[in-house]
């Protein structure tokens, strides 16, 4: 299991510990796991067997033994038993503006509610306005967001973007041949290394890097807006 694995792992994690208890500080200590681990530019299986592990910054004593335990299974018992509390589903209600997890939380626990289906008829039913928190107004914008939710893609959570990018890089290291990339052409024929009369227009790859580096941060600054949210 590789880091961006074991990070994902950390932050399903922290959304299902908010899901189920009061206590935020929890979910944002696996939050901030998740981030540490996605950030190491170790592996963190020598981190453990150096015992450095739980040296690293946002890395405490219990997110550090799911760690270890991650890397020794594959598996989390932590992360099954908070799964066994709540459908599968239920991620899908926060495609729903106005919906963190927090009124995720309470949706299910108050009301049974585990996705769309079944909260578009709480709203119709005026089950939703019976709760603290959820009056007319909000029952109504719910309504209106859900149609909204129902065209709306999942959000991508941030180690799975950064996988994504890392494989980029890391494909693009691989190219150990290539120091530019060339484009253009001239009366249909490409421009190529082979054919040296064609007039060249040379990138750098370090260009390359930038641009992955561009889609990364659009894609930190997407998910960052998305924790956030699950705090509403």
């Amino acid at each position: 299991m590789n880091k961006w694995e074991v990070a994902r792992v950390l932050d399903e994690i922290a959304q299902y510990v908010e899901l189920s208890e009061a206590n935020r500080f929890k979910s944002l200590a696996f939050e901030k796991a998740s981030r540490a681990v996605s950030a190491l530019d170790r592996d963190p299986a020598e981190l453990i067997a150096s015992g450095e592990l739980q040296k690293t910054p946002g890395i405490g004593k219990t997110t550090a033994s799911v760690i270890e335990e991650l890397l020794r299974t594959g598996k989390s018992r932590y992360l099954d038993e908070l799964q066994k509390q709540f459908p599968a589903g239920i991620f899908e209600l926060m495609r729903v503006p106005r919906l963190g997890l927090k009124k995720v939380g309470i949706l299910y626990n108050k009301l049974g509610i585990s996705n769309l289906d079944e909260l578009e008829q709480a709203c119709r039913t005026g089950r939703l306005k019976t709760i603290k928190g959820f009056g007319e107004k909000t029952q109504q914008k719910i309504l209106e967001g859900i149609g909204y939710a129902r065209k709306r893609e999942s959000h991508f959570l941030l180690p799975v973007g950064l996988e994504a990018g890392e494989q980029i890089r890391e494909r693009l290291a691989d190219i150990d041949a290539v120091e530019t990339a060339t484009c253009g052409a001239v009366d249909g024929v490409p421009c190529s290394a082979s054919n040296p009369g064609s007039p060249l227009l040379s990138i750098p790859v370090i260009a390359i890097g930038a641009v992955v580096a561009l889609i990364l941060a659009v894609i930190a600054l997407g998910i960052a807006i998305g924790r956030r949210r699950r705090r509403e």
